[in-house]
């Protein structure tokens, strides 16, 4: 099994027949209508909104939290030329605060997990029945935690990336 896609980054690249002007001009009016929210609509109707950057040859942009909360993709990329066709390099990560919260979970759950294992080759040699339910509250939290990460991350990541393939109306292509 592939260990890299376990982690939550995605790097893709697109290859599309517009120009790099055309791209930065799509990305740019991407970000201007995320901008405005109607304050009569209870709910935004638009099916993503963008906040970012676009400079002359790269963009970095991340999608609004809307009513729910959910691991947001961060889009990093680099707009190329090669051979008639533009290239869009693009890597996608959660949001630091998404990073953040992920790491710390992992580490107090996993210290934990640690303790008790310890605990448990310590005190099993004289208390046979120290095993109890509660020594695997924190190996399920690491384990949910984990779970729950790489599939809300790869569930988002797959959202923006056909999202933006549609926008800049490109194709996914090898990294090779």
């Amino acid at each position: 099994m592939n260990l890299k896609a376990l982690l939550p980054i995605d790097h893709r690249k697109l290859r599309t027949k517009l120009s790099p002007k055309e791209v930065k001009e799509k990305l740019l009016d991407l970000l201007r209508n995320s901008r405005y929210k109607s304050d009569f609509l209870i709910w935004d109707t638009r099916p993503m909104r963008f906040e970012g950057e676009v400079l002359d040859n790269s963009f970095e942009i991340s999608r609004k939290p809307t009513g729910s909360r959910s691991i947001l993709a961060e889009v990093k990329g680099q707009v190329s030329t090669q051979m008639g066709k533009t290239l869009i390099d693009m890597k996608l990560r959660p949001v630091l605060l998404d990073r953040i919260f992920i790491i710390a979970w992992l580490v107090v759950s996993g210290l934990l997990c640690i303790g008790i294992l310890l605990k448990i080759i310590d005190l099993n040699s004289f208390f046979p029945e120290f095993n109890s339910s509660s020594n695997r509250f924190p190996f399920l939290a690491f384990a949910f935690v984990s779970v729950f990460t790489i599939i809300g991350f790869k569930l988002e990541s797959q959202k923006v990336r056909k999202f933006l393939e549609q926008l800049l109306e490109a194709e996914q292509f090898d990294l090779n």
